[in-house]
């Protein structure tokens, strides 16, 4: 059951999903201060390798924390200036997606020579944490193209501003 208030007049899709998102955020406190505790570690890589995962963990913590204040916000038919920003249906100005396809390119490139470099360090593998290292670079820059992908689909889907325009909304 949920710690939090949640809106009388929420759909039971919604008021369910704060709850799964609650829970998780509750079991979450828990695996948390685990990571913390163990940041203090005397084993400086053991210390390190806890930091970088209670630092996804908060990212999470964070994430559904701000995904709950949306649901709740848009039950109360209020802004959520904490919350997740909606996908809007506005025109794109064309150097927004100039400006993805660089970045998907970019990452696209990073990959590949993350995986150069996963090959190249090989050697060490067992004696450096260089290699674990490495292999969450290569997973984040697979995340990021995955985000940057969903993004460039989702500015496809709209109409582009021409040159010269005034994009409609420019405060949504």
């Amino acid at each position: 059951m949920t710690t939090r208030p949640i809106p009388h007049d929420l759909s039971e899709f919604d008021r369910q999903l704060i709850e799964h998102l609650d829970e998780h955020i509750n079991s979450e406190k828990e695996v948390i201060d685990l990571y913390d505790a163990l940041s203090h570690d005397d084993h400086p890589y053991v210390s390190f390798i806890a930091e970088l995962i209670g630092e996804d963990e908060a990212r999470h913590h964070r994430l559904f924390t701000e995904w709950i204040e949306t649901i709740k916000a848009l039950a109360e038919l209020r802004d959520a200036p904490d919350g997740i920003p909606h996908v809007d249906y506005h025109p794109v100005d064309p150097e927004t997606i100039h400006l993805v396809d660089k970045l998907l390119d970019f990452e696209q490139a990073d990959l590949e020579a993350a995986r150069k470099l996963r090959h190249e360090i090989r050697s060490v593998r067992t004696a450096t944490l260089w290699s674990m290292l490495i292999e969450l670079v290569i997973a984040d820059t697979k995340k990021h193209i995955k985000v940057l992908k969903f993004l460039r689909a989702r500015l496809g889907e709209r109409g582009v501003i021409p040159v010269g325009a005034v994009a409609p909304y420019p405060h949504l």
